[in-house]
């Protein structure tokens, strides 16, 4: 949560009078920090390629 607070300049006291715009920024830093952040608890890999891995839990897998 405080990456996305940050990331987005929408942190603690941030008066928020354009609830649109406060959302279009919140997407786009979500959208930044799971494309092109590297997460240790995810085999220093981005959150959207752990997902796409097979061999990671919660990526796609084939019930075969």
């Amino acid at each position: 949560m405080r990456e996305l607070k940050e990331e987005s300049l929408l942190g603690k006291g941030v008066r928020v009078l354009d609830i649109e715009a406060a959302r279009a920024r919140l997407l786009a830093a979500r959208d930044k920090l799971d494309g092109h952040r590297l997460r240790r608890t995810r085999g220093w890999k981005t959150a959207v390629e752990a997902d796409r891995d097979p061999g990671h839990p919660g990526g796609p897998r084939c019930d075969l």
